[in-house]
């Protein structure tokens, strides 16, 4: 039998889980958006992170990224795929497999490049908020491959856009 102190701490803890998920979910929405302003959002003000490349505060990399990844990217997706969590009062701890697909033009030709890579992040709740005050991406590998025919689309739905102009933000309206 659950009493209600473990019925709550039980509670507690899912949603913990969930803003948690939440919060990586967003990132790699606004990673591929180019959005500095949502992948900022995922972030303490005070916080640091370690992309090997860029050693600084999430705020700076989060600008740097979204202009990198606009200008020298025709698209780009992040998926997440096996994420760890360890929750202990307001602090945690998750490691998260990501995959990211980036597309680029280069030379007349097309290619795709593709990362595998892990989120070790370091994570506060404040103020009821939960985000990432410490990351590192832990690499695990890149390939890159030609594209021998261009993007081959079944003309399905709409065409999916940088920024602003990409159909989920009028979806879903702005960020908070």
């Amino acid at each position: 039998m659950i009493i209600p102190s473990q019925t709550e701490q039980v509670t507690k803890e899912l949603k913990a889980r969930q803003d948690i998920h939440d919060v990586l979910v967003r990132y790699c929405r606004g990673a591929d958006r180019c959005d500095a302003a949502m992948m900022k959002s995922c972030f303490h003000d005070d916080a640091w992170d370690d992309h090997g490349f860029f050693r600084g505060p999430a705020s700076e990399f989060a600008e740097q990224a979204a202009r990198n990844l606009r200008e020298r990217f025709l698209s780009t997706k992040h998926y997440m795929t096996n994420e760890s969590v360890e929750i202990n009062a307001d602090e945690a701890r998750s490691e998260t497999y990501v995959l990211a697909i980036l597309r680029m033009f280069k030379e007349g030709a097309m290619f795709d490049i593709t990362m595998s890579a892990r989120y070790l992040d370091h994570f506060e709740c404040r103020n009821g908020q939960w985000r990432i005050v410490h990351r590192l991406l832990v690499s695990d590998g890149t390939r890159v491959d030609k594209v021998k025919q261009e993007d081959v689309r079944l003309n399905q739905g709409k065409v999916g856009r940088r920024g602003a102009e990409d159909p989920s933000f009028t979806f879903f309206g702005p960020v908070d």
